[in-house]
């Protein structure tokens, strides 16, 4: 058969890019479900806790499960705005898996700042879309490294309307900002929209910067997590707790590796020391001595470590990995043949130890990674 000749022209119209196909949707209101996002797009080189590289893969790790929202106000090209007059903003952002504060990437922008002698112009940098619901206080926090050559740089958390509206009709309330390990600190703040309206309204979430600087420069902004969820109304808030770890051998212990088992826990909450007690006036009073949190936070996942038994506390964990690829709530495989649970044997006598310890710590649905005296741990013997 001859080859069809191809006589007439390609007529195509202008291009576009992909998302110009699609409408800016937010994510569930966070009053219905808390947000919360680490920058990940569900692959990764490392995992990090807290700032700190626990693992790291020459292969790298794919876990749709830690998959989270990029910015989709940021991502893949910020909208980068000021108050100058002829301000051409420059912004760059890309995931960085070598930097990060939780999980396995964050969120890094490159920004070109041009001279500025005036204190007032406010650059603008939203991050992220959501639904709010007006007249209900919100708590929103995000945890950001900043890199720049000027040291009078100054970053503050924000809460604007994305159709245009003034910060004035959001009710800002900013909460000191919280110092973190390894260059990371954490701005968070409490706003209301103030719209008389009762359907949802969409507001961004960003950050504004300052800066006084007579020539041009160059800085980068890190976004290690965002969250945002309904502010509580009560003075009491419960304490989550990991409690009663459990560890059930494979049923054929003789043909599998030592420690090869299921890994189980339940969670447990925890009443804080009540102060300044408010008791009762009458039998008929319907003021409770305390408020529960209604918002109350659920997990995202759990990280899971090992140690010899005899090693003190929990300086000396080694990580071994997250919930969430197998699906089923509160367990984890503890494969024996494990490089890391391995290495918990080398320098023994026996060439085998005789226990070792598994902790499980929590991560909740607000970014918050459990301290040491709220996970657990049990001891395995063999």
């Amino acid at each position: 058969m001859d080859p069809i000749a191809v006589t007439d022209d390609c007529v195509h119209g202008a291009f576009l890019p992909m998302s110009s196909f699609f409408l800016t949707v937010s994510p569930p209101n966070p009053m219905h479900l808390p947000f919360f996002t680490s920058f990940s797009p569900g692959v990764g080189l490392a995992w990090f806790v807290g700032g700190k590289k626990v693992f790291e893969s020459s292969k790298g790790w794919t876990d749709v499960d830690k998959s989270t929202s990029l910015g989709n106000l940021v991502w893949p090209k910020p909208s980068l705005s000021g108050t100058k007059d002829g301000y051409d903003p420059k912004a760059i952002s890309m995931i960085s898996m070598e930097d990060v504060w939780i999980g396995g990437s964050s969120l890094q922008v490159s920004l070109s700042l041009p001279p500025s002698e005036n204190v007032d112009d406010i650059l603008w940098l939203p991050i992220q879309s959501l639904s709010i619901t007006p007249r209900r206080a919100y708590k929103a926090s995000i945890v950001v490294k900043v890199s720049c050559a000027i040291t009078d740089l100054n970053l503050e958390m924000s809460v604007r309307g994305i159709t245009g509206d003034t910060p004035s009709t959001v009710e800002i309330t900013k909460l000191p900002v919280n110092p973190l390990l390894y260059g990371w600190s954490e701005y968070a703040l409490i706003f209301t929209a103030a719209s008389g309206g009762s359907l949802d309204i969409s507001y961004a979430i960003g950050v504004t910067l300052k800066y006084t600087s007579p020539c041009p420069c160059d800085a980068t902004i890190t976004f290690g997590s965002l969250s945002t969820y309904i502010f509580p109304n009560s003075v009491t808030t419960l304490q989550h707790h990991i409690s009663l770890a459990a560890f059930e051998r494979i049923p054929s212990p003789e043909t599998a590796p030592p420690f090869s088992g299921t890994l189980t826990w339940n969670i447990s909450s925890i009443l804080p020391l009540l102060t300044n007690v408010i008791y009762p006036t009458s039998a008929e009073d319907p003021h409770p001595t305390w408020t529960v949190d209604a918002t109350y936070p659920s997990f995202l996942y759990f990280n899971i470590y090992v140690q010899r038994s005899t090693s003190p506390g929990y300086e000396n964990v080694a990580f071994l990995g997250t919930t969430g690829f197998s699906g089923i709530e509160n367990t984890f495989y503890i494969d024996g043949s494990h490089p890391i649970i391995i290495s918990q044997q080398e320098g023994d006598r026996k060439g085998e130890l005789e226990s070792l310890r598994f902790w499980v710590q929590g991560v909740t649905d607000r970014g918050d990674v459990l301290s040491w005296d709220q996970c657990t741990s049990v001891e395995v013997q063999w």
